[in-house]
């Protein structure tokens, strides 16, 4: 086996082991170092930007996954929810059969699940419209934007997750995703989705705002989702 065999080896190792290999990595290093130039590669030379790059739903997914495995290791979802949680879960447990705790073990393993396809889905359908209207792209350049957005977005989100899932910091927690939602949108959109810094600020708090409007009935589903899983589910 030559030297490259051995390190292509080792990387298909990694990746078949880890979900994330050679391209992940280097494109988590460039949407952090050079966001634009990742997301012009992306729109210029196709969706793994001339094989450079994996493609930004499986990457996007990919980060997801490590968000909830993280929120895992924390003991769940239990620890974001406000006290009242405990007493409707109470309730619930009660009509189900099932201790307090338990019920909860099943919401967490029922929301988790829903949560990044409901909560994706609607963010990148709030997010295209608006971003094939900035650059006046095609359908799939302006999808494949948002994704690669996103991605960047929750690629600074995962170092700080510990701290966002935790209720007691939930405003200035919030504060800081959102404020790093409008850094993404700046360091990645100029010259494609934004000219001027003054647009690119406004766009950026736009795309928050369609965030926060769009999450809303993600989050009721993904909950709904959860009650009904742990309640009647197997």
């Amino acid at each position: 086996m030559t030297g490259q065999d051995g390190r292509r080896g080792y990387a298909d190792a990694a990746e078949d082991a880890t979900g994330f290999g050679v391209r992940d990595l280097r494109v988590s290093k460039d949407l952090v170092l050079r966001p634009r130039a990742v997301l012009r590669a992306y729109h210029e030379e196709g969706p793994t930007a001339g094989g450079r790059y994996p493609r930004p739903l499986r990457y996007f997914l990919a980060l997801n996954g490590l968000l909830m495995l993280i929120l895992f290791f924390m003991g769940g979802m239990d620890g974001m929810m406000p006290p009242e949680f405990r007493t409707l879960a109470a309730e619930f447990a009660a009509r189900a059969g099932e201790s307090v705790d338990a019920w909860i073990g099943d919401f967490d393993g029922w929301a988790s699940f829903a949560t990044v396809p409901l909560v994706s889905a609607f963010m990148l359908g709030g997010f295209a419209p608006l971003l094939k209207w900035w650059c006046g792209c095609d359908w799939r350049r302006a999808v494949r934007g948002a994704l690669v957005y996103s991605a960047g977005w929750t690629l600074l989100l995962v170092p700080l997750s510990p701290f966002f899932y935790r209720q007691e910091y939930g405003l200035i927690g919030a504060v800081i995703m959102y404020g790093l939602g409008v850094v993404t949108f700046l360091r990645m959109g100029r010259g494609t989705w934004y000219q001027t810094a003054v647009a690119g600020v406004l766009k950026g708090l736009l795309l928050i705002a369609v965030t926060l409007l769009v999450t809303v009935p993600a989050q009721i589903l993904v909950f709904g989702v959860g009650v009904l899983g742990a309640t009647f589910g197997p």
